[in-house]
């Protein structure tokens, strides 16, 4: 199992860096052809946006651990060990409730988003920001697990 899961981890990150790697040389071949040839492309600005959105957040649901995330927590810090667990409890069911209430939303903002494409490269809106719903599902998978772990008093619950 846990040969398995460090297979999916590397396949994981190995998404991310095709998508660092895409948006890199689509970045270098606008500047070689806008100054070099005094031919600017107009498709390698749009598909550095798109790999700029996917890394972001690919990398926010699949890769960033909590300790990861920039937080202000010197309220949380300071306080003694049970209320640092219902701090994390209620930041948990706040941010988890929050995109699982928006998430059916998301959904039909995103899958209406089909008939509209993007302006150089065609790609039809819904695909280029489906990313964002593997983001929020799993936000929400994170604070229930969260939510679980400051419930059940299992260490570090950040």
């Amino acid at each position: 199992m846990h040969k398995t899961l460090k297979r999916v981890q590397h396949g994981l990150e190995g998404m991310a860096v095709i998508l660092m790697i895409a948006m890199f040389l689509c970045f270098l071949l606008q500047i070689f052809y806008r100054y070099v040839l005094n031919s600017p492309l107009g498709w390698t600005s749009e598909a550095c946006t798109l790999a700029y959105v996917w890394v972001v957040f690919w990398g926010g649901a699949f890769l960033l651990r909590n300790e990861d995330h920039v937080a202000f927590s010197m309220l949380r810090d300071a306080a003694p060990p049970h209320v640092k667990r219902i701090y994390t409890g209620l930041f948990c069911l706040a941010l988890g409730g929050t995109f699982a209430v928006g998430l059916p939303q998301m959904l039909d903002f995103v899958t209406f988003m089909a008939i509209d494409r993007t302006p150089m490269l065609r790609i039809r809106f819904d695909l280029a920001y489906s990313v964002f719903i593997l983001f929020a599902v799993a936000v929400i998978i994170r604070c229930a697990f969260g939510l679980f772990r400051a419930a059940m008093n299992q260490g570090n619950t950040t």
